[in-house]
């Protein structure tokens, strides 16, 4: 099989365009430092329907200091805590509850996204929502 002197050529013009055509996909921005995590939500399981003073979820506002000034405490509807989880894309803090009485899975969207404070719950039931051990999205 032979091949031609412009066949050669056109080989070789295009090999050297597909060997500096190609770049390294970089399009992650250069970190410069620590990146800080934003908030931190903790579900706590006690809970007493006769003790409004019981909170069950706490956020601390930046998760990762040594100074727990920026804590809030908010009481939400799930009858103790269990899981919870944060979806940035619904802008909202599902949590569930590790009872069996509890059936519902509490959404929880922010009133205030800025500081990430928790407004009116609305809640999603389902039997099979008893002893919730972990949420998943």
């Amino acid at each position: 099989m032979k091949f031609s002197f412009q066949s050669c050529i056109i080989l070789f013009v295009a090999s050297v365009i597909g060997f500096t055509s190609c770049k390294k996909l970089d399009d992650e921005p250069v970190r410069t430092g620590a990146t800080l995590i934003s908030r931190l939500y903790v579900s706590f399981s006690d809970y007493d329907q006769n003790n409004s003073a019981l909170k069950n979820m706490m956020i601390i506002d930046p998760a990762d200091t040594t100074n727990l000034d920026n804590i809030y405490q908010y009481l939400s509807p799930a009858k103790g805590g269990g899981p919870i989880l944060f979806d940035a894309a619904a802008r909202a803090i599902f949590q569930a509850s590790v009872t069996a009485q509890d059936t519902f899975l509490q959404v929880i969207p922010f009133a205030n996204e800025i500081y990430g404070i928790p407004g009116n719950a609305g809640a999603i039931g389902y039997r099979g929502f008893t002893n919730v051990r972990g949420l998943a999205y």
